[in-house]
């Protein structure tokens, strides 16, 4: 009877065994596929970088306290990518800053060298990170993230993609911004890269 109760203790040790070791392998599986994962997804994807330039104005402006302010905002600019795609920009926010944290609600449209439109709106502070500063009595720089909700031509890949950069305000109305979309899938980076209307194929 007793060397009947040790084989059994023997015989549920190793099931033991064996399960733990086939658990080990299972996380150890699902480890080196995320990390496959993580490296394909790094390898296959883009970056597309804009980087704008143009004038901005204030038909409204007012600021109160010692770091607070209310405006209307609206610009003009050209833009570039690390692509093909060039064009102009145009946008008009109301935009608040109370004790330093910001607040925007902004609508951009880009119109590329084909006339086709992107259009862009401001991501709340709450989904992404957005601050700047203020410089005298206009904002010094600021970080924000616009989503693509529309847009057609090679527009119409990055709906729902977001880019965030950072704006330099240069003084008497100059600004640049610079910003991007990160982890952008490689093939639509060159279906923007390569796009050419219909109409202007062969």
């Amino acid at each position: 009877m007793f060397i009947v109760e040790n084989i059994f203790k023997v015989f549920r040790l190793n099931i033991s065994i064996i399960y733990s070791i086939g658990f080990i392998s299972m996380i150890s599986k699902f480890f080196i596929i995320s990390l496959v994962f993580l490296i394909a997804n790094s390898i296959l994807s883009a970056e597309l970088k804009f980087k704008l330039s143009g004038k901005d104005e204030y038909p409204f402006f007012e600021k109160y306290g010692n770091d607070s302010m209310f405006m209307l905002y609206k610009n003009e600019a050209q833009f570039t990518t690390n692509s093909t795609l060039f064009g102009i920009h145009k946008a008009a926010a109301v935009i608040e800053m109370i004790n330093g944290k910001q607040t925007q609600n902004l609508f951009g449209i880009f119109t590329d060298s084909y006339n086709n439109k992107g259009y862009i709106k401001s991501v709340p502070a709450t989904e992404k990170k957005l601050d700047g500063n203020m410089l005298g009595d206009r904002i010094g720089t600021s970080v924000g993230s616009f989503k693509f909700i529309n847009g057609e031509g090679p527009w119409k890949y990055l709906v729902g993609t977001t880019i965030t950069g950072v704006y330099y305000s240069m003084g008497d109305g100059h600004w640049l911004w610079q910003g991007s979309i990160k982890n952008l899938p490689d093939d639509v980076f060159r279906k923007i890269d390569s796009y050419i209307p219909e109409n202007k194929k062969d």
